[in-house]
């Protein structure tokens, strides 16, 4: 029995959102070209071997900018890159609490 995905496609085949304990599963099962960590805690890829690109854009409570700034950086360039084929992860958190929903 296959093992059900804590991860969801917000657009079909190209853009994801799940937690850290999701990447090496995404990266190895979708094919993620471009991993977008909005955790502040984190200080590398949650997933070291991946052949992505690992963008940091911290997002939390005491973080130095604005949220929506802060999110409108990661999301800037998606619209190009997507045009160019490329699939994008955006990690949200730390699976603790159970799947990212």
């Amino acid at each position: 029995m296959a093992s059900e995905k804590t991860y969801h496609a917000l657009i079909p085949d190209k853009i994801f959102m799940g937690a850290a304990t999701d990447v090496e599963s995404m990266v190895k099962n979708e094919g993620i070209d471009v991993i977008v960590d909005l955790r502040g805690e984190a200080t590398e890829c949650a997933y070291p071997a991946a052949n992505a690109k690992w963008i940091q854009i911290p997002l939390g409570d005491h973080a130095v900018v604005p949220q929506e700034k802060a999110f409108e950086q990661a999301i800037r360039p998606s619209p190009k890159l997507i045009t160019e084929t490329r699939k994008w992860l955006f990690i949200v958190a730390e699976e603790k609490d159970g799947p990212v929903r």
